[in-house]
């Protein structure tokens, strides 16, 4: 990058040389450049070696300056009267295969003063017509002088330049000068009289004139006072000294001896005369193309005050990059905005790569890293700043915010590995380097823990719950299978209440495995009303097992009392995660050794939780009766419950998946009166298996017994009930302590994941 005394060497190197295929790159510079020099940052392929000439000596400011080196390439930047004294003391130290690139704006003096002492050395004179602030070579014209016939090696650079975005304009030494008499010596002139007529009249610039400029006196004040600036001041005194200067400044003085002579006749139409004749001697493609580059000049200049007038007014947040640093990123919002300049409160402070945003989320983010720092009010000229928003201060905060680590776990189906997670989370905005560190496979599920970085202006709690929301979005549930109604006819289902709880939701589960739109869903208070509604003709859901404790006892119980004439069709599967929920503005440290509300079931698969935290555990009928109790006053207390509990009830979470294992499945029997349900069609060909509940094996005798080869599986629950699920082809008698529930979709684990376009 360049700076604020940015000569034409830096630019070069800094959208040229540092991408060209050099051995080594050395930029030789004026003495009070050094500062700037040693300052900057060169984040590019090939990084330039630094000097500077003092008293006829090369001083390495960084590097060895070393330009004997083969395939090595120096940049003179350097005043014109000291060209000479550099090049003979560059002489005996070059290589004979180095290039060396003359920047000074005088192209026939400075190849006179060249070519004798490079002799055979390729020498280009080379100049940028564009502005240090440039972001890149596009669209930008570079000027390359040769002493002859245009040469290989001269073409090979002109492609180069075109590139990488650049336009070559390839002349000779003599055509260059010829031609800056004019585009650069008489428009210097033209500028500082500008600006020396416009102090010395007898109104104030500032109070009079700049407060009541228009756009074109406002863009050609701007340009004659950085003609003016220090940084300018070296070259426009080379080139004004000059002996082809004088003629320029006869030229100007014409211009404006004809120019008065239409203004002292008073005559409006003499001027307009004098004007037209101006305009008749463009051709008309020429005004036009001109034109529009002087409107486009004007807008550039109101737009960047109308875009930090617009933030300013959204409050917004803007990046601001400074010419004398270009690397440094400033950050912040907009408190004022005057016809020169722009005052920004600074919320950015740090290093690159360790810096906070010390506002919102940023400044809680601030305390965890044990950054520090305030808030600073900064003025910058508008003249010598570049405005980045949106996307672009994006990717700049991007490499400059520090990123907090976390370890996040995922529960996913288990047929989706852990590089599926990955593809979900690459490329996610504020997330950056995920990585698998683990993953574990329990019946029907996978939990995958992933490290990664979340940016530090981000809120990381929200960041994790929309990480989890993507991973979920992208791969859904298997909802289960069924066989089919019968009766077509929309009918309500029964599930053991209230709702808000995993019945619930296996409710849902079943309505949309039959293709039921939006059927109405009947909380029951327990497990024998769902059989009851299901003999009196509704369907019914019923849990059966779980991945983390085996048979559901007292569904299982209910089912060998009043599952005669009972008929189980299908499976719903239901992910069951447990988060821990607080009331607002309570966090898990002020409850240690308070209440912990849950059903039974949800107690038992947290217990590590409930022992951190040393919570007295309190049983409920369901997960919201739980959440209603809590929410509705008295002592602060936790509750155990599934994901979107407390999105009504004014609750939050204080802590995600408290379960022991990492999540268990819950499978429910879909349940409705013998000869419901009919066959498959259409080519399904799931994995029909009959079950039998009985309250010991012993009552299973007959049927694992029976001929022929089976496949078996036993589910068990504390007490000794056994859910039998075989391959077995058989109708044995009516036994006591035992009940069969038919033939119906299972698999051993839960089916493959459905992918969500």
């Amino acid at each position: 990058m360049v700076g604020a005394v940015a000569g034409p060497g830096r630019v070069l190197c800094q959208h040229l040389f540092s991408h060209m295929p050099w051995e080594r790159v050395v930029l030789i510079d004026q003495p009070q450049a050094r500062a700037v020099l040693e300052a900057t940052d060169w984040p590019f392929a090939v990084t330039p070696d630094l000097a500077v000439i003092d008293g006829g000596v090369v001083v390495p400011l960084r590097g060895s300056a070393d330009v004997a080196r083969p395939g090595t390439a120096v940049c003179l930047a350097v005043p014109h009267h000291t060209l000479g004294d550099v090049a003979r003391a560059l002489a005996a130290l070059l290589g004979d295969d180095a290039v060396v690139f003359d920047t000074a704006s005088l192209k026939t003096s400075s190849s006179a003063v060249l070519g004798p002492i490079l002799g055979t050395r390729f020498a280009f004179g080379i100049r940028p017509l564009f502005d240090a602030l440039a972001r890149s070579l596009d669209g930008q014209t570079v000027v390359l002088t040769h002493r002859g016939d245009p040469t290989p090696a001269q073409e090979w650079f002109a492609r180069a330049v075109e590139a990488l975005g650049g336009v070559v304009k390839a002349t000779t030494p003599q055509a260059h000068d010829r031609s800056m008499e004019q585009v650069q010596t008489l428009t210097q002139q033209a500028l500082i009289a500008f600006a020396d007529a416009a102090m010395h009249s007898e109104l104030d610039l500032e109070a009079d004139l700049w407060e009541m400029r228009t756009p074109s006196f406002e863009t050609l004040l701007g340009l004659a006072v950085r003609t003016m600036s220090e940084a300018q001041q070296p070259s426009v005194a080379v080139r004004q000294a000059d002996p082809a200067a004088v003629q320029a400044n006869l030229g100007l003085r014409g211009a404006l001896t004809r120019l008065e002579q239409a203004v002292r006749t008073g005559d409006s139409d003499a001027i307009g005369d004098h004007i037209a004749g101006l305009r008749d001697e463009l051709s008309g493609s020429l005004f036009e193309t001109i034109h529009q580059t002087g409107a486009a000049v004007v807008s550039a200049t109101q737009a960047k005050r109308a875009e930090l007038s617009r933030h300013r007014r959204e409050h917004t947040h803007v990046g601001i990059v400074t010419a004398d640093k270009p690397d440094d990123l400033r950050v912040g919002r907009i408190v004022s905005l005057s016809p020169t300049d722009v005052t920004l409160d600074e919320t950015l402070v740090g290093s690159r790569g360790h810096a906070v945003l010390l506002e919102g989320e940023g400044l809680r983010n601030a305390r965890a890293l044990g950054v520090g720092g305030k808030v600073r009010r900064t003025r910058f000229g508008m003249g010598r700043i570049d405005v980045l928003a949106g996307p672009e201060l994006d990717a700049r905060l991007d490499r400059w915010l520090a990123h907090i680590r976390r370890d996040v776990r995922f529960l996913v189906p288990e047929s989706v590995s852990g590089a599926g997670v990955l593809h979900v989370l690459r490329g996610v905005p504020r997330v950056r380097a995920p990585r698998v560190v683990s993953e574990v496979v329990r019946t029907g599920q996978r939990a995958v823990v992933v490290r990664l970085e979340i940016r530090g202006d981000a809120d990381v709690d929200a960041a994790v719950e929309d990480l989890r929301q993507r991973v979920s979005d992208a791969y859904a549930w298997p909802l289960g299978m069924s066989l089919p109604r019968r009766d077509a006819a929309p009918g309500p289902v029964a599930y053991l209440g209230p709702a808000g709880t995993f019945s619930e939701t296996a409710a849902r589960h079943c309505a949309a495995t039959l293709g039921l739109l939006d059927p109405p869903l009947i909380p029951m208070g327990s497990f024998e009303d769902v059989l009851e509604a299901a003999h009196a003709g509704h369907m019914g859901v019923l849990p059966i097992c779980s991945s983390a404790s085996g048979l559901v006892e007292r569904a299982a119980e209910a089912l060998l009392v009043h599952g005669e004439g009972l008929a189980a069709g299908g499976v719903a599967d239901v992910a069951v995660r447990f988060d821990a929920y607080v009331p607002e503005g309570v966090h898990l440290e002020d409850l240690r050794g308070a209440q912990v509300l849950s059903h039974p079931q949800a107690l038992r698969q947290c217990t590590r939780f409930i022992a951190r935290w040393r919570l007295r555990p309190v049983e409920t009928m369901s997960t919201a009766e739980a959440g209603r109790r809590v929410a509705g006053g008295g002592a602060p207390a936790v509750v155990l419950a599934g994901a979107g509990l407390g999105d009504s009830l004014g609750l939050h979470v204080a802590e995600r998946e408290v379960d022991d294992l990492s999540g268990s499945l819950t499978r429910f029997l879909v349940i409705a009166r013998q000869g419901e349900f009919g066959r498959l069609s259409g080519g399904s060909d799931p994995t029909l298996r009959f079950l039998w509940l009985a309250r010991s094996t012993h009552a299973l005798g007959n049927v694992l017994a029976g001929p022929g080869p089976s496949f078996d599986e036993i589910i068990t629950g504390p007490s000794g009930l056994v859910l039998l699920v075989t391959s077995r082809a058989s109708d044995p008698e009516p036994v006591a302590g035992r009940v069969g529930l038919g033939r119906l979709p299972w698999t051993p684990r839960t089916p493959l994941v459905r992918l969500e376009a």
